[in-house]
This record gives C-alpha cells, structure tokens and sequence, in this order.
C-alpha cells in the first residue's frame, strides 16, 4: 500500500455502471472503508448551454439516438467514453481519443467541427475537456455528455463526510466551507 492509501480513511472506487455487482476485494484497502460509484451517461448538452449555466447537471437532455456521431475526448480511458456514447444508440459513431489532458488548440477545434459537418455527425465530448474549449470555434452546438454517479450504499458517502469533518479541527472546516461557497478548485 502506498503513503496516500495508508493515510485514507476510506477508498472511493468509480465503476461503469452495470459492472459485475459481484463484492470488490481489494486487498490494499484492507481496514478501510470501501464506497463504490457507479457512472453512467446522463444528460447531453449543448456546449453554449452547459457552460452559460455554470457547468451545471442540465434537467433535459437532448438524444442522440439514430445520429451520426463523432465523438472526442482526451482521456485516460477513451474506450468507456466510447461506450457511454454507444449506450446512446448513435447511428454511427467514430471516436477521436487524444492523450490524456489534451489541450485543444483553435485549430484542432475548427478541423473536428468541419470533420463533423462534412460527415452530418453531431459532435459530443466529456465535461473533463468542454472546459477547454472555445465556443467560438467548436460551435456552441458541440454536446457535453454528462455523467451521472449513483452510490452503492447510498448515504455512506455523506456519512463518511460528516465523521472526517467531526474529527477536524475548526480552522479545517472553515477552509472546507470557504473552498465549497467560493466553487474554486485546488486542495484543502
């Protein structure tokens, strides 16, 4: 086990959903708390909408049922983004995987939006790379494919929050408090 897994309190494991719902061992986690997530496609956006909402979970969704698609992300794992989009029932669908971390230059995003025109496709990418993209030049009609998380326990996650935050001391929680009201992104 390593230095930050010997620190944890508990281990948050993110699955596909319909995963084998066989127990998960995992043999370093020994001790630990284990919470499994489940992710599966939630709702698909246009990139106008998502981002002059504040990156916010959408109540519609459009479909993408019996359309071409040409989808595009940069990354870890591109092959379950594949099949979050495929679970959609596209038409056809063609994938460009990037590495992970990609940064999409304007010219990039001007060749995928003109490869999807050409080809009639609906352009669709993941919520980790729409914050990298100009609307101007990808088109605010580019879908972000949402995901949704459901917990295997539900509640244990809020639990497991509420005993690390009985347990720290005053100046952490304020920080916690502070970073949560102001929506930044960094570590505590």
């Amino acid at each position: 086990m390593g230095p930050a897994a010997g620190r944890a309190r508990a281990i948050v494991l993110t699955l596909q959903a319909g995963s084998s719902s066989a127990p998960v061992r995992i043999t370093w986690a020994e001790g630990k708390q284990v919470l499994l997530l489940y992710k599966s496609p939630g709702a698909l956006t246009p990139l106008g909408d998502w981002l002059s909402k504040g990156h916010q979970a959408q109540e519609t969704s459009l479909s993408i049922q019996g359309k071409n698609v040409l989808a595009f992300c940069g990354i870890a794992h591109p092959e379950n983004f594949r099949a979050s989009v495929a679970s959609l029932h596209p038409a056809r669908l063609e994938v460009v995987a990037y590495r992970d971390h990609h940064p999409y230059s304007i010219r990039e995003q001007e060749r995928l939006k003109a490869r999807a025109r050409d080809s009639a496709a609906v352009l669709v990418t993941t919520e980790k790379d729409a914050v990298k993209l100009d609307p101007g030049s990808i088109g605010t009609d580019c879908l972000v494919l949402e995901l949704k998380l459901e917990q295997s326990r539900p509640g244990t996650l809020e639990s497991l929050v509420h005993e690390l935050l009985a347990g720290s001391d005053e100046k952490t929680c304020q920080a916690l408090q502070d970073k949560t009201s102001s929506n930044t992104k960094g570590d505590i």
